[in-house]
C-alpha cells in the first residue's frame, strides 16, 4: 500500500511469512512459509516465481529472511538445516538459482552500508567487512551489541539496520514465562516449576504431570520436559539440537506424541513418558505437522497438516489397521487445534471460514452436522473430561466456557461465559497450546507472562559504524 495510506494490494500468499526484501528496481524477494524456498514477485504484482532450491545434501529445511545487496540482483538469506553445522548465511541471485555460503549461522543476517555483514554469534550481534561487489567477507568479525534479542522459533535476530547508519535492536531479554495454576475465578493457586521459555504444554490424563516444550538457551532449540505437579520434579525427555514441540499425552499416560524436525521435515514421533528408550517415528511426510490430540480410546492421533501451498487442515492418524492418515476437516480455510470430545463422537477446532477465527464443533467421523460455539472469536478449544463443558480463548485473552449437551447428531451449547483473563503476553493465539484444564474443569495450567518491572525498550543507535576505522 502507499505510505500515505489507501487500499492494500495483494501481491502473493505468505501463510507463515519468514521475511521479505524490496529492491530499488521494484523486485520483492520473500519467504512465504517456514519450510519453503524464496520467491520473487514484482512490487506491482504479477507472477510469483521460486528463485532458490533446497539442498537435500545439506538437509536444508527452509530459506528465510532475505536481504537485498546494493546491486539489486544479489541477496543474502538464511539457509536453515536440520543439521546445525549446515545452517548458514548464503548469497543468492534473482538471475539464477546458484548460491554461495558466506558463514555458518542459525539466525537471520543483514547487509549494512558501506560494506558490512551483521549476524548473530552466540548472543552477540557481530559485524564483519563484506565486499558486496565481490561477494566476499574480509577481516575478522567484531561485536557491536553484546546481548541482542533472538527468536528461536523463527530464527530471527531482532534488529534492523538502515542505509543511513541507523541501527535499531531489541536487547536480549531473559525468559519471562511461568506455568501457573488458576481456579475458575482466575485466582492463582500455585506456580509450577521454574520460569522458562515455553511454547507448548499438555496435562497428563491423571492431572499429575505436565509436559512442556521448553527452550534450551544454550543450544537455541526446544526440547520436551515433564514436570510433576506438587513436588516440581522434572524429567527431560528429548536432547536433540532440533525442535521438539506440540506434545500430547496418550490416554493411558504412558507415551507422548510430538513434532520434531530432526530429519528436516516436521514429523510425528512418540516416546515413553518415563524417558526410557528412543524416539519412535510415527508418521513422516513433506508437509508440516503438529499433533493436537489423542483420542480417549487410543485409536486416533489428531494432527494439523499444512502443505506449503495450502492452509491448515485436520487429519487423524489411526493407531491400528493400515495406519493410513485421513482428513477430518479439509477446506480452503484454516482448521486448527482439533480436540476430540471424551466420548470420541465430536471434534472441536478453530476455523477462519467466517473471516475470523471461531470455535466450531462437528461430528466425528464427519456426518455433515456442524455448529459454531464461539460468538466473538475463539482459539484453542479444550473439553472437560466428562464432555459437559468446552473451554476456549477469546481474542481479548479471556478464558471462555460453554455448557454442552450432545446426543446423537444433536449438539447444544450455552452462550459463552467468561471465566478470567489470562496473562499470556503477546503469544500467538494460533500457535502452540499455552493452557490446559484438569479433568473436573476446576483448575487451569497457564503459561503466564512474568510481569517485568519495566517494559524492555528498543534501542536505536545513530551512526553505528562511526569510529570503526579508528
Amino acid at each position: 500500500m502507499e505510505a500515505s495510506g489507501g487500499a492494500a494490494q495483494i501481491l502473493a500468499d505468505a501463510p507463515t511469512n519468514r521475511g521479505g526484501t524490496w529492491s530499488r528496481d521494484g523486485v520483492i524477494v520473500f519467504a512465504p512459509n517456514i519450510g519453503d524456498v524464496l520467491y520473487r514477485v514484482s512490487a506491482v504484482g504479477g507472477p510469483v516465481t521460486p528463485i532458490t532450491t533446497l539442498e537435500a545434501a545439506k538437509s536444508q529445511v527452509g530459506h528465510n529472511w532475505p536481504c537485498f545487496l546494493p546491486d539489486g540482483r544479489h541477496f543474502i538469506y538464511l539457509g536453515r538445516s536440520s543439521q546445525r553445522e549446515n545452517s548458514a548465511i548464503y548469497v543468492g541471485s534473482i538471475d539464477s538459482k546458484e548460491s554461495k555460503v558466506l558463514l555458518n549461522s542459525e539466525a537471520s543476517a543483514a547487509y549494512a552500508p558501506p560494506g558490512y555483514l551483521l549476524f548473530l554469534r552466540g548472543r552477540a550481534l557481530m559485524a564483519q567487512a563484506f565486499n558486496a561487489d565481490k561477494l566476499q567477507l574480509a577481516g575478522d568479525p567484531f561485536p557491536i551489541v553484546d546481548q541482542i534479542g533472538y527468536s528461536a522459533t523463527t530464527a530471527r535476530t531482532l534488529f534492523s539496520v538502515s542505509s543511513t547508519g541507523v541501527l535499531a535492536y531489541r536487547p536480549n531479554v531473559p525468559s519471562n514465562t511461568q506455568l501457573v495454576a488458576y481456579d475458575r475465578a482466575g485466582k492463582q493457586l500455585e506456580k509450577v516449576g521454574n520460569e522458562g521459555d515455553f511454547t507448548g504444554l499438555s496435562l497428563s490424563p491423571d492431572d499429575a504431570r505436565i509436559v512442556v516444550s521448553r527452550l534450551d538457551p544454550d543450544i537455541g532449540s526446544y526440547d520436551l520436559w515433564i514436570i510433576e505437579l506438587g513436588n516440581g520434579r522434572t524429567l527431560r525427555l528429548t536432547f536433540d539440537q532440533t525442535n521438539e514441540t506440540f506434545p500430547v499425552w496418550s490416554p493411558d499416560g504412558s507415551r507422548i506424541v510430538f513434532t520434531s524436525n530432526k530429519t528436516g521435515e516436521a514429523n510425528l514421533y512418540q516416546k515413553l513418558s518415563n524417558g526410557a528408550g528412543s524416539d519412535e517415528l510415527l508418521y513422516a511426510s513433506n508437509d508440516l505437522k503438529a499433533a493436537t490430540d489423542w483420542s480417549s480410546n487410543g485409536q486416533f492421533i489428531v494432527y494439523e497438516d499444512r502443505d506449503p501451498k495450502q492452509n491448515h487442515d485436520l487429519w487423524v492418524l489411526p493407531r491400528s489397521g493400515d495406519q493410513k492418515p485421513s482428513a477430518v476437516v479439509q477446506t480452503q480455510f484454516n482448521e486448527m487445534k482439533g480436540r476430540l470430545s471424551p466420548d470420541g463422537k465430536w471434534i472441536a477446532y478453530q476455523s477462519n471460514e467466517s473471516g475470523t477465527n471461531q470455535i466450531t464443533v462437528q461430528t466425528f467421523p464427519p456426518s455433515g452436522a456442524r455448529y459454531q460455539v464461539s460468538t466473538n472469536g475463539g482459539y484453542q478449544p479444550k473439553w472437560r473430561r466428562d464432555g459437559k463443558e468446552l473451554f476456549y480463548v477469546a481474542p481479548d485473552k479471556k478464558l471462555m466456557m460453554v455448557a454442552v449437551k450432545a446426543e446423537g447428531n444433536s449438539f447444544e451449547a450455552s452462550a459463552p461465559q467468561p471465566l478470567f483473563e489470562m496473562r499470556i503476553g503477546n503469544l500467538p493465539l494460533t500457535g502452540s497450546p499455552f493452557y490446559d484444564v484438569t479433568r473436573d474443569g476446576r483448575r487451569f495450567i497457564v503459561s503466564t507472562a512474568v510481569e517485568e518491572s519495566a517494559p524492555t525498550p528498543m534501542t536505536v543507535v545513530l551512526n553505528w559504524n562511526a569510529g570503526l576505522k579508528q
